[in-house]
């Protein structure tokens, strides 16, 4: 696993996999970001540089991944407003901007060749409750983006993106109506 996806050490690594004639079996990264069209087409990135190496059989793997907009006052702050701000304010880990960037980034994933995605939601601290159990953002946008996959079809019949605003569209399972997910991130 790769902290962050790093191309030049991918090469040693594959470089010393050629010399054994052996392919990965998988490359996994994590990516903690608020950029969510740079981690919306990462895994074409990387699948295309592995077919081109020859790791066509390879998978892709984002084996942590969570909404970051900076380290200040995450891990660390000199004041508790500073944390309050990081954790829970309108850009905190647990904010409003983390759901809408969750649900950006699972849209725009629909049609990309990533074969795995692992949020990262490791206790309070970058879970989907606080540290009194209240619910988060992260929470509900999750559960929202699963209810929208639960009713309707497994084949997502478009994902769009205009600027900020990420659409996806699907028949229901009934076959009688559709649902429409609007994100604005």
């Amino acid at each position: 696993a790769f902290c962050g996806l790093n191309v030049e050490k991918l090469d040693v690594l594959l470089d010393e996999c050629d010399k054994l004639g052996v392919k990965p079996d998988f490359i996994s990264w994590h990516s903690y970001t608020s950029d969510a069209i740079g981690l919306i087409k990462w895994p074409r990135e990387v699948r295309e540089y592995l077919d081109k190496r020859g790791c066509t059989e390879t998978e892709t793997c984002i084996n942590e991944w969570h909404f970051l907009l900076d380290w200040n006052g995450v891990q660390s702050a000199p004041s508790t407003d500073m944390r309050r701000r990081a954790m829970e304010g309108v850009c905190g880990i647990h904010g409003i901007a983390s759901g809408c960037f969750n649900l950006a980034v699972l849209s725009g994933w629909q049609n990309e060749p990533l074969d795995s995605a692992y949020y990262y939601g490791a206790a309070w601290f970058w879970g989907f409750y606080d540290e009194f159990s209240k619910a988060n953002k992260n929470k509900y946008s999750m559960e929202l983006f699963g209810r929208f996959l639960a009713e309707c079809e497994d084949k997502v019949e478009c994902v769009s993106r205009r600027g900020n605003i990420y659409i996806i569209g699907a028949h229901a399972k009934d076959g009688k109506s559709a649902s429409l997910l609007v994100t604005d991130y």
